[in-house]
């Protein structure tokens, strides 16, 4: 399960975060920035003493999942998913901004409230993403009968044809 996505320019400014779930009952506002900051220092760190990008960080219950291309990275927090999901899904998330934001980011004026739209096409990877997984998993785990793996299919191609038609309007 995804816990937080965060997009964070090169210093450390939290462009946008979108929560899924709390890992605390504590969170505020500022944990936004609080977490983009120390990832930043973290990930500046790493590259001078070792010349290497950091990727991934893991505790005993989240992983932590990076994915960097200059000017801005992309912090996913999760549990329960497999590793390689959450890097695709960073990836792409990191790619779609950096086309809609491309122009923005390079005259930025500090203001983040023109990234908060952004969030919605978070949850559009997402959830075309972890879908498309989990159909794969099933398809070969043999954990599904065929007609289960024909209706999530169908479904998926439903919604795509929906978003086809919406934008044809």
């Amino acid at each position: 399960m995804i816990v937080n996505v965060y997009i964070m320019n090169k210093n450390g400014v939290c462009l946008c975060k979108r929560t899924y779930s709390e890992i605390t009952r504590y969170q505020t506002d500022s944990d936004g920035l609080l977490l983009t900051g120390f990832m930043s220092a973290l990930m500046s760190f790493t590259e001078q003493i070792g010349e290497a990008k950091l990727e991934v960080i893991r505790t005993d219950k989240y992983v932590f999942v990076c994915n960097t291309s200059d000017p801005i990275a992309v912090i996913i927090i999760a549990t329960g998913e497999r590793e390689e999901t959450i890097k695709e899904v960073a990836a792409a998330i990191l790619k779609r901004f950096k086309s809609i934001y491309e122009h923005e980011l390079e005259e930025w004026d500090g203001n983040i409230e023109k990234f908060q739209a952004f969030s919605k096409e978070i949850d559009e990877i997402i959830n075309s993403r972890l879908k498309k997984q989990k159909m794969k998993e099933l398809i070969l785990d043999n954990n599904a009968d065929a007609k289960r793996i024909a209706e999530l299919i169908i479904s998926e191609i439903d919604q795509q044809l929906q978003k086809i038609i919406a934008k044809s309007i």
